[in-house]
């Protein structure tokens, strides 16, 4: 089965019309990890931010179905998603 890859642009449309967070970028975190995070003051945030990305299924592939890799900044929490989930060289 093919899923959809969406850029990491449209990505960061959807956590601004989502309201929870703010969309970080690309992010380089412990293990090796690299991917395109959100930023997020709680934990309560980040399940509420899950329940939300659902609604966006069909343009997000499965960055639904994946969990976040988590990092603690702080006081907040940043949930990124393997770049190998986006579009990142211009083609669906």
């Amino acid at each position: 089965m093919t899923y959809l890859r969406p850029t990491p642009e449209a990505f960061e449309e959807i956590i601004q019309c989502i309201g929870i967070g703010e969309f970080y970028g690309a992010y380089h975190g412990r293990f090796f990890h690299e991917g395109y995070a959100v930023e997020l003051d709680s934990a309560a945030e980040l399940f509420v931010l899950g329940v939300k990305l659902a609604r966006y299924k069909d343009e997000l592939g499965r960055i639904c179905d994946v969990g976040p890799h988590q990092d603690q900044l702080g006081l907040g929490i940043i949930a990124s998603w393997p770049k190998s989930l986006f579009n990142t060289e211009g083609e669906a």
